[in-house]
């Protein structure tokens, strides 16, 4: 009996001890200065999706070479009017008596000097460089003002049809389909000098604003299916997920579902798809200008750069100028956004390893 008694008053106090360490510990934590406790090395960070994009972005070495590249353009674009003041010289202003008699500048390199860097144009005697800095303001312009458009109304069809399904469903992905299947340049080469012959003023000439408002409706009109038909399949992916369901269940109105619910979660594609269609863009708009249906005279622009030089391509010495310079220019233009399109789409993969 008296060692039950003992071994329960040994209990007993055990009990009555553990419970003092822990009032005592409680106290401490309570008394002691908030300190923010450091982070052990190898402990694991959370990351949202979007950092963890940004990390694989950066540690891509060709995503970084193109995004210097096309942050310089950019610099220089935008930076196309302080340039021509420093330069001293206008890209529209022509310099016949630096060009002999059947219009091919004096000199060698197309007539490169201290004045002009790059040389001047033949027939015209624009200056090289100027052409091609604004030329590139103009493309770029043109490019990134169309992906806009185009990308903004796909998102917008394709939120809609993929959410409200149904007869809105098929007919739109009837009708994407047929603007799928529509031939653009031929469509193009039609309706572009129609609509510039309508636009012209009573001297018959048209402004520059209306050429480049006629190419970037035409860019949008025949740029947003793609978009559309990404959209409208990830919306059908996540319209029976289950935080759609309750935020449904919660009294949620259609514009609280589409932009709130929906959006967030496709602006993944949504990015993959802008980054690539603007140099879809701009090869499509030098075409243009190439076909000379596009931007004319004395406008700048890479596409009629090009066509200048190709019209004049027999003279041996113009080669590197008034054809190279421009088509080189434009190559690596479309291929940094290219590379930098593909890298982003690499990012965004959870999937990814890179």
């Amino acid at each position: 009996m008296s060692e039950t008694t003992t071994s329960g008053d040994r209990g007993v106090k055990a009990t009555s001890d553990i419970v003092g360490e822990m009032m005592a510990s409680t106290e401490l934590s309570v008394n002691a200065p908030d300190v923010a406790e450091p982070v052990r090395a190898g402990a694991i960070v959370g990351r949202s999706p979007g950092q963890l994009a940004w990390m694989r972005l950066r540690r891509d070495r060709v995503a970084v070479a193109s995004a210097g590249v096309l942050g310089f353009t950019v610099l220089v674009v935008l930076a196309a009017p302080l340039i021509e003041w420093l330069y001293g010289d206008d890209p529209e202003r022509g310099h016949s008596e630096l060009l002999n008699s059947i219009g091919y500048p004096i000199g060698v390199a197309g007539g490169a000097s201290g004045d002009h860097w790059l040389g001047i144009t033949p027939q015209r005697g624009y200056d090289l460089f100027l052409q091609l800095i604004f030329g590139a303001r103009t493309s770029l312009g043109i490019a990134v003002t169309a992906s806009v458009l185009a990308v903004s109304l796909g998102v917008v069809v394709g939120v809609l049809a993929g959410y409200v399904g149904g007869w809105i469903d098929r007919m739109v992905v009837w009708f994407t389909d047929f603007m799928l299947a529509f031939p653009f340049f031929l469509f193009a080469i039609a309706l572009v000098p129609s609509l510039s012959s309508r636009l012209a003023d009573s001297f018959g000439e048209v402004a520059v604003w209306k050429r480049i408002a006629v190419i970037i409706a035409l860019f949008t009109v025949f740029g947003w299916m793609t978009t559309a038909r990404i959209v409208r399949g990830q919306v059908i992916s996540l319209r029976e997920r289950e935080y759609v369901e309750a935020a449904r269940a919660a009294g949620a109105g259609t514009a609280h579902m589409l932009f709130r619910q929906l959006l967030p979660n496709v602006w993944a594609p949504i990015l993959v798809v802008f980054s690539l269609s603007i140099p879809a863009n701009v090869t499509l708009e030098a075409a243009l200008s190439f076909l000379n249906i596009g931007i004319t005279e004395p406008t700048p622009d890479l596409g009629r750069l090009i066509l200048q030089g190709a019209s004049n391509v027999s003279n041996f010495g113009l080669i590197p100028w008034v054809v190279f310079v421009p088509a080189l220019s434009l190559f690596i233009l479309v291929l940094a956004f290219n590379l930098l399109g593909d890298a982003v789409r690499d990012a965004l993969d959870p999937k990814s390893s890179r």
